[in-house]
């Protein structure tokens, strides 16, 4: 009895537990997460940015995917580096083609590092990150990298 009540209390437990995060972006801004780990995509306003996004995706366990909400268009111009992704991630910006990450002319837009981390992007635009190996716009130190449908321009 005890026993089939443990099982039980296991299966419920792993059905539970998502197979994956979804952050959906919806502000340009590019404003970091106000309170990282608490699995909610939440800058200061209340608004989920990419930076907020990869932020708390780098505090799941499981993978995370990162799209942009129905009608985002834009362009998100970097402050900064965004921060290195280093869990399992995708990052979809939609067959439009209207998501842009501009690195300001000096800054990296994507970098990937781990091992067992798996990282892929999908439709986006990445431009102006810069001529030096530190402002690229995907930097791979050692993970497992998919580019698809994304355009690439000014960057290195």
């Amino acid at each position: 009895m005890v026993r089939n009540k443990f099982i039980a209390l296991l299966l419920s437990t792993f059905f539970a537990m998502p197979l994956f995060a979804n952050f959906t972006v919806n502000s340009n801004a590019d404003t970091g997460d106000a309170a990282t780990g608490d699995g909610i995509c939440a800058d200061s306003n209340g608004n989920c940015t990419l930076r907020a996004a990869i932020e708390e995706a780098n505090n799941t366990t499981s993978l995370c995917i990162i799209n942009f909400m129905t009608g985002f268009g834009g362009t998100i111009t970097l402050s900064n580096n965004l921060p290195t992704i280093t869990s399992n991630i995708i990052i979809a910006g939609g067959s439009l083609g209207n998501v842009t990450i501009d690195g300001n002319g000096a800054y990296t837009a994507f970098n990937v590092s781990g091992s067992t981390v798996n990282a892929e992007f999908i439709e986006l635009i990445i431009q102006n990150t810069g001529s030096f190996i530190y402002s690229s716009a995907v930097r791979n130190m050692g993970a497992s990298v998919k580019i698809s449908g994304c355009t690439i321009d000014n960057a290195t």
